[in-house]
């Protein structure tokens, strides 16, 4: 009772504490155990914790467990609950929308991989980096294990790639993760859900190594970090695959005011456009607004490559939102067969003044990676649309810069001369 009014006390003087939790799978570990439910909450939990929390911090909210409500704590659709559906048991990005979540207290563990830097230190050493590897006590599979599953089916690769090219193992699974995060996230602000957010487990590594944090142990991000960062904005164009219906664009609107502007919507094969189409919009404020792929481009075009009518049409699809003045304010991606796009050689330009890179190519690059000692890109790890220029800025200004994605060939450098 006295930690708890001292913590209570100190918390509630600090306005970004709005809700307290009880404790963590105390009731989840009760039902998996067969305990009777009467007996999966105790009256501290019920009763007194949360009448101390009303009476010294009035204004907030209470849960007496994460997860708790539903027929069992760990059933996904009831309170806040704990989504690891795509993650830890492997689902697909499907089980999304059958999962009904209504908020995830926890969800998205991954073990994510961080910079070369951090790598060259433990990657040699198994014991030290299975040391970073984040593992539930008494499982027989860890988290890397969880990574490579999604890796492998996103890249079409199989488990021996680690042994042949570790480089390349490396590459893709660090952005494996930032692709499935953003896939789940896309469901859950799509006109379709119901979910009212997730909380990621977690933010920053205690150790070095490829932990669940989106932040490496030395407080640099990852490349999920900036895949978040793409999918969560307040104003944001998300893809579902509606399977024979199609692809949906959902343009979501969280401002306090209208958002008016445009969507496009290119579909690519071989970084050459075979379908396309374009549509001013207008979203209210707090409102989300659905398009069909399709209804956009005025006939069938199979966008989810659903039907499979002879061989795909397409290698990629994407969606692009811009504002009144034309600046892309959101874009987003959708592979139909395979994330694993043959390697290419490109027309790359890239440009470098004072704090600000710009960068384009001929044809379509995947997962473009800003690499820079010491400094840090606003943006990293995005897919670039052919012969699309994008300014990528830095609070300081680095003396030289280097450029690779994952389907071209080589890597590019510039050099500022200031």
């Amino acid at each position: 009772m006295a930690e708890a009014k001292y913590q209570i006390k100190r918390l509630s003087e600090h306005a970004c504490v709005i809700f307290y939790c009880g404790n963590s799978e105390v009731e989840q570990q009760a039902a998996m155990l067969g305990i009777p439910n009467e007996m999966w909450r105790n009256d501290w939990f019920a009763n007194e914790l949360p009448v101390l929390i009303k009476t010294l911090h009035e204004d907030s909210l209470y849960v007496p467990s994460s997860p708790s409500e539903g027929t069992f704590p760990f059933y996904t659709s009831d309170g806040a609950t704990h989504y690891y559906g795509v993650g830890a048991y492997l689902r697909d990005v499907n089980d999304v929308r059958r999962a009904d979540v209504k908020f995830a207290s926890e969800t998205l563990g991954f073990s994510n991989i961080p910079e070369d830097k951090i790598l060259l230190n433990l990657i040699q050493d198994s014991v030290l980096w299975k040391f970073g590897v984040p593992r539930d006590t008494g499982a027989e599979w860890d988290f890397e294990d969880v990574r490579e599953h999604y890796t492998n089916k996103l890249f079409n690769v199989t488990a021996e790639l680690k042994k042949e090219d570790l480089d390349r193992y490396l590459s893709l699974s660090r952005v494996a993760t930032g692709e499935m995060m953003s896939q789940v996230f896309s469901e859950w602000r799509s006109c379709y859900s119901n979910c009212n957010g997730g909380l990621i487990w977690f933010y920053k590594d205690i150790v070095a190594g490829a932990g669940w944090g989106v932040l490496d142990s030395y407080h640099q991000p990852k490349a999920t970090y900036y895949y978040l960062k793409r999918i969560l904005q307040p104003v944001q164009v998300v893809i579902t695959d509606e399977g024979l219906q199609g692809l949906h664009l959902h343009i979501i609107n969280e401002r306090a005011e209208v958002f008016t502007g445009t969507i496009e919507f290119v579909m690519l094969n071989d970084s050459v456009s075979v379908a396309k189409a374009k549509r001013e919009i207008k979203v209210e404020a707090n409102q989300k607004l659905k398009i069909i792929a399709e209804e956009m481009l005025g006939g069938f075009f199979d966008t989810s490559y659903a039907y499979k009518f002879g061989a795909p049409k397409h290698e990629v699809a994407c969606v692009t939102l811009k504002d009144i003045n034309g600046n892309i304010i959101s874009q987003q991606f959708h592979f139909p067969v395979t994330h694993h796009l043959p390697m290419i050689d490109v027309d790359i330009n890239i440009e470098f003044s004072e704090n600000k890179l710009t960068v384009s190519s001929d044809k379509f690059l995947y997962a473009l990676q800003i690499m820079v000692q010491d400094f840090l890109p606003e943006d990293n790890y995005f897919h670039l649309m052919p012969n699309e220029k994008k300014e990528i800025y830095f609070k300081q200004t680095p003396a030289q810069i280097y450029v690779t994605a994952l389907n071209l060939a080589g890597i590019v450098g510039v050099t500022n001369h200031l």
